[in-house]
């Protein structure tokens, strides 16, 4: 009787995976004053969509020198610290301005040195001391340094959960003029037509006695698909989602109520005064219970002014949901009942200054 005999190959992960000659990068990270950066992690980020592979990464040293071993042929950003506010080589803040890097195999690239470059998130902090409860000023800036108007901020008492809300104006500049002191969040909500610009959500601490300034880049968004280096967090999809003029469907109805009776705008004495006549458009999100989760300019050449007026009134108003229509057909007619799920509801609303 014919015997078999079974053998057994055994591959190594080597053997089943491309051989090739690892490269070498090598560089060092600085401030933009030429200062070392330690503990600053770096990594070699593939070009290729959808931009998710890191093919090495390191630590600076105390000196800010790094190096990134084993690193396949290929193409490259380099980027420092790049899952919270990350800097391209060669020292931009914005990947659309960075540098790629074609690595050959076996090649020892060593002359990656670059400047951490912060565009975005809370560039500067200022605390002074003054009188009474406190005050909370900022600036917006783009990539540029340019200040941004009619960005809508909201602040959140962490405690309390209160709501203050204002617009920037047009050199990108906010005010809180008195504050309960405390905790808060803070978010921003840029104007949805003047192009994706990346919104923050941060926290800042105001204590009595105490006047706070910031200095807060934005960035462009740019195609979050292609970007998941720079917004990994999450909730950026949901972001996008509120970038949408029109509402959830023709098929949902809310109602604020007694709308000729809510707090209307204030017409900004400096337009007042110079005779100035305009209108701003409003986007608005709220929740199924009627809360007003975030507004944003929707007409970003507005006027800030007459923007922050109109934000500071509608943030005061009451809304009141409808369920959604069910539409209910019979062989001869058909009919509506309010009975559907209630459900969150995005809208505009425009105001006219003066009012008409």
């Amino acid at each position: 009787m014919p015997r078999f005999i079974l053998s057994l190959v055994v591959l190594t992960t080597a053997q089943l995976q491309p051989q090739f000659t690892p490269a070498v990068l090598s560089g060092r990270l600085t401030t933009p004053q030429g200062d070392p950066l330690a503990g600053m992690r770096i990594i070699a980020l593939s070009t290729a969509y959808p931009r998710l592979d890191i093919f090495s990464q390191a630590e600076t040293e105390s000196n800010g020198r790094f190096r990134l071993e084993n690193v396949p042929p290929g193409e490259y950003f380099i980027v420092a610290d790049p899952f919270n506010s990350p800097s391209y080589f060669p020292g931009t803040g914005n990947r659309d301005n960075s540098r790629r890097g074609e690595v050959t195999a076996g090649a020892a690239i060593g002359d990656l040195d670059f400047a951490f470059v912060r565009n975005s998130g809370i560039l500067r902090v200022v605390r002074t001391t003054s009188q009474g409860a406190p005050q909370f000023t900022g600036m917006l800036r783009d990539t540029e340094g340019n200040g941004i108007p009619n960005i809508t901020i909201k602040l959140t008492h962490s405690q309390t959960q209160e709501v203050v809300w204002t617009v920037s104006n047009a050199s990108g500049v906010f005010r809180y003029p008195a504050l309960a002191p405390g905790e808060y969040s803070m978010e921003t909500f840029s104007p949805n037509t003047r192009g994706l610009l990346e919104e923050l959500k941060l926290p800042i601490a105001l204590r009595v006695g105490e006047r706070v300034e910031q200095e807060i880049g934005l960035r462009p968004l740019g195609n979050w698909q292609q970007r998941p280096d720079l917004y990994a967090k999450g909730d950026v999809r949901e972001r996008l989602e509120h970038l949408r003029m029109n509402g959830p469907g023709d098929r949902i109805f809310w109602r604020c109520q007694n709308l000729d009776q809510q707090v209307q705008p204030q017409y900004p004495e400096a337009a007042r005064d110079g005779g100035i006549k305009g209108s701003v458009t409003l986007q608005i999100n709220v929740d199924n219970n009627g809360k007003l989760i975030w507004m944003r300019v929707a007409s970003p050449d507005a006027n800030p002014d007459f923007a922050r007026a109109a934000t500071e009134a509608v943030a005061q108003w009451r809304f009141t949901p409808i369920r959604q229509m069910i539409i209910h057909v019979s062989s001869s007619a058909f009919s509506c009942k309010g009975d559907g799920e209630v459900v969150p509801f995005q809208g505009t609303v425009t105001f006219n200054f003066p009012q008409d």
